[in-house]
């Protein structure tokens, strides 16, 4: 199905003075009202916008080269809200373009294979530790493509302890965990680096680390081989608590900061040091690098004064602009081709629920 287009009204996420971003339309997405979802993710060059949408037990497809809603996929297939997110599902979702195939995560330790086609599924892979009854498995949430390896590396975060399953593209078995027992707040969004072929794994908390660090890890021995805590330019620990990673150019990548103390980290992968704070935004979800315009985009719910889309440029490492968007907005997605950014919101902006298009103004 299809969906017209409804601009945005000035009182509806308007573009802070002066600023060059701002609101261009809103996706309507029909349904319950769109309180409970994930991971945003723009596939290029298919130039399809997906949502993890547990509010609705689905995947939200929009065709991003036109802005239209299609046709969602998995209706009813996944676990759904399930009164909080440990248990729920779908959540992180990526799809591997020369498969045409999406990677789901989703709740009761699942991760669902889909035909990024048709929509049809493919294999459901258990990545629960625990077999026997009684288990209670939670939810296979954030997950990383290295297609060196042909691995998908997907965090059970609320597990104690909280671990990684690699899980082969070839034959779709796990080829094993890697636990994080130092991690005492979970994990969150792990990125596979083309350059250094390397997984760098966001840990929001250890007791050695307070403000967090970012685990490097072989996705070939699945060992953890260096520990970069986050930290300010004088060495000094930085209160972050990492969410979204991005990596971007000359080797840095943005760590979106989940604390609510209003930074964002830019570090250099290759030694973890950092490369630049950022102190206009922050308390940040997912993040995403837009290779097309070369810009960093966070979803900052956190952000004091209110949830905003940050943009920061990626050559300069240095803020350009906040845009308002809604309560509780925490996921995002940029499409490289013309430069729209995504962003889902519920109530009170969108009833029942929308996908929010931003973009720079003329």
């Amino acid at each position: 199905m299809t969906a017209t287009l409804l601009l945005l009204g000035a009182n509806q996420a308007a573009a802070d003075p002066g600023g060059t971003y701002g609101p261009i339309a809103k996706i309507p997405i029909a349904g319950a009202s769109l309180t409970s979802y994930d991971i945003s993710w723009v596939n290029y060059p298919s130039q399809t916008y997906y949502l993890a949408d547990r509010s609705n037990n689905q995947i939200d497809r929009v065709d991003a080269r036109t802005d239209t809603l299609l046709s969602p996929f998995g209706k009813g297939k996944f676990v759904g809200f399930r009164g909080k997110n440990s248990i729920s599902g779908p959540n992180g979702i990526l799809e591997i373009q020369s498969r045409h195939e999406l990677w789901v995560g989703d709740g009761n330790s699942r991760v669902h294979v889909i035909d990024a086609r048709s929509g049809q599924f493919l294999a459901t892979i258990s990545t629960a530790k625990c077999g026997t009854p009684g288990c209670n498995p939670r939810r296979s949430d954030e997950l990383t493509y290295d297609p060196k390896d042909h691995l998908i590396v997907i965090a059970n975060n609320e597990d104690d302890p909280a671990y990684l399953t690699f899980i082969s593209t070839e034959d779709r078995t796990v080829k094993g965990h890697l636990n994080f027992p130092a991690a005492t707040d979970g994990l969150e969004q792990p990125v596979w680096d083309s350059a250094t072929h390397m997984i760098y794994q966001a840990v929001p908390e250890t007791e050695a680390n307070p403000g967090g660090e970012i685990d490097v890890i072989d996705p070939r021995t699945r060992t953890i081989t260096h520990v970069f805590p986050i930290k300010n330019k004088n060495g000094s620990p930085l209160a972050c608590n990492p969410h979204g990673l991005a990596i971007g150019p000359h080797s840095n990548m943005l760590v979106g900061c989940g604390s609510k103390t209003g930074v964002s980290a830019v570090i250099d992968i290759r030694d973890g040091k950092t490369v630049a704070v950022i102190h206009q935004v922050g308390g940040s979800d997912e993040v995403w690098y837009n290779p097309g315009d070369r810009n960093y985009y966070l979803a900052a719910r956190d952000n004091p004064g209110g949830a905003v889309l940050g943009i920061i440029d990626a050559d300069s490492n240095t803020w350009v602009q906040n845009v308002k968007t809604n309560p509780g907005s925490h996921s995002l997605a940029a499409n490289r081709a013309n430069g729209h950014i995504y962003v889902p919101m519920g109530p009170p902006r969108c009833v029942p629920g929308c996908i929010g298009v931003f973009a720079r103004g003329e």
